[in-house]
Parts: structure tokens; sequence; C-alpha cells
């Protein structure tokens, strides 16, 4: 999956967020609808679609959308 895959994937759980908005230096936790709920649902998805098992101590050493995909790249290895 590449970066602007990943990108496009996150961006459709946000129901506040213009597609074509985030960026891979976006903070993801300053987007507009960022909540605990939204955690679990970027963690629910990143573990569907790309089959691999991102954490919640995953999420927190993260603070861009780069970091995030970095992390889920990683453990596809």
């Amino acid at each position: 999956m590449s970066i602007e895959e990943f990108i496009e994937m996150i961006e459709t759980e946000f129901d506040d967020v213009v597609s074509g908005t985030i960026s891979r230096e976006s903070e993801f936790r300053a987007l507009d609808g960022w909540s605990s709920i939204m955690a679990l649902i970027v963690i629910s998805r990143i573990n569907k679609s790309c089959k691999v098992t991102i954490t919640a101590q995953d999420l927190a050493a993260s603070k861009t959308i780069n970091d995030l995909y970095n992390i889920t790249v990683s453990k596809l290895l």
C-alpha cells in the first residue's frame, strides 16, 4: 500500500475532513472529528485493510499520518 492509498483510507473515516486535505505530515490528532472513538476506528481500519495489528501504543507513538504509515509498513515486513 502506498502512502497515498493509506491517506485515502484514513480520510474516508473522517466525516468532517475534505478529501485531499490530509497529507503525510498531517497530525491526525489535530484533525476535525478526532476522538478516542475515532482512534479505535482508525486502528480497526488499518488492522482490517492492511492485515497487520496496530495497537493503541503504536498510535500513541505516532504523531503524523506518515509516522502511522511507517509503523504499519514495518509490520508488513
